[in-house]
């Protein structure tokens, strides 16, 4: 962190929210964005996502809060540089077998963790999403925001599929060891009977 945004994140962790709300007018309480199912770009996919892609864009589904991205892979122009989103604004394409999504145009209201972690409204976040193997998703995001960081850095997951239940139809989530759900859903049928048939 820079020194101001390093006085920012340890206000967010010094105040944070014990409570619902204070009844102390002159408390400034933090709270974790996400407690409010606000979402953002890279801290999204808790309970997962399913990943469709069309001939000119890639939709993100959300399995909670009816979240959705679309990341179109064309080129388009973005929109001007006052327009702030919570989840910004997306733009990808292929680099071999690997996803490159950049987004920009964020609001910088989000927190990276519940910690008070954060980055400004004018950082670039570049993941990258890359199938390794049936089971297997590299996961990683690349924050640029030298307004609130001394140089960039990356988060990496790897990510396991996983299958729940015995319903017709499978979701294929993607788990991140050691935390919870974050997934990469692929809808797969499944045999009658096994309970579970492999990807195809």
């Amino acid at each position: 962190y820079k020194d101001w945004a390093l006085a920012e994140r340890n206000a967010h962790r010094e105040g944070l929210g014990r409570e619902v709300w204070s009844t102390d007018p002159s408390k400034h309480l933090y709270y974790d964005p996400q407690a409010f199912c606000m979402k953002s770009v890279p801290r999204y996919s808790q309970r997962g996502y399913e990943l469709v892609q069309t001939k000119d864009t890639v939709i993100m589904m959300l399995n909670w809060g009816h979240i959705y991205r679309v990341i179109p892979l064309d080129n388009r122009p973005r929109p001007a540089g006052d327009v702030r989103l919570w989840m910004g604004t997306a733009r990808g394409h292929f680099e071999g077998d690997t996803l490159v999504i950049e987004t920009t145009n964020l609001n910088g209201k989000m927190w990276l963790d519940s910690a008070g972690n954060f980055i400004g409204p004018n950082a670039k976040v570049t993941e990258r999403i890359r199938l390794v193997a049936p089971n297997f998703l590299d996961y990683s995001a690349t924050i640029d925001d030298p307004e609130t960081f001394t140089r960039p850095f990356t988060l990496r997951a790897p990510w396991t599929r996983t299958c729940h239940g015995r319903a017709l139809v499978c979701q294929g989530s993607f788990m991140i060891p050691g935390r919870g759900q974050e997934s990469f859903s692929r809808l797969d049928r499944l045999d009658e009977g096994d309970g579970y048939s492999a990807p195809r």
